[in-house]
């Protein structure tokens, strides 16, 4: 494979920007478990590292206390998200209770893995596990 990039001494990584795309890919198929999240985090982590190719160092920064502003600012942002789904679940229960009442069977295609991005969060379980893993994998 031949590099057109310059030597580079480090890499810096916010995390961020990775765990969020591949816990939850805008194209493509949902991953069904946390570890195929982490599959897809560390392909992503290994692929960034052999197109830079690092001499020194690989820095990743996963999970830190961010500024009070934008903590209130999620914390909203998520309110809101928790309390959507609650609506559309309510409304997709009601809606499939009124086509059985009218004999209409559906076929079930619910997935058992259901994914929150909210625990995307500083400090959840979560990032912990995230943070071990990774630091298992690759210190």
């Amino acid at each position: 494979m031949k590099h057109d990039l310059p030597a580079f001494d480090n890499i810096y990584i916010d995390m961020n920007g990775i765990i969020h795309p591949c816990c939850n890919p805008p194209n493509g198929p949902k991953p069904q478990s946390e570890d195929e999240m982490f599959d897809n985090i560390f392909k992503y982590i290994d692929k960034l590292v052999q197109i830079v190719r690092p001499r020194k160092l690989i820095y990743m920064a996963i999970d830190g206390v961010a500024p009070r502003a934008k903590m209130n600012q999620q914390r909203a942002r998520r309110f809101r998200k928790v309390q959507e789904e609650r609506e559309k679940v309510e409304k997709d229960s009601r809606f499939k209770e009124s086509l059985a009442q009218e004999g209409v069977k559906l076929a079930s295609n619910e997935t058992p893995f259901k994914f929150d991005s909210n625990v995307i969060t500083p400090g959840t379980p979560f990032m912990n596990k995230l943070s071990e893993a990774v630091h298992v994998r690759y210190i």
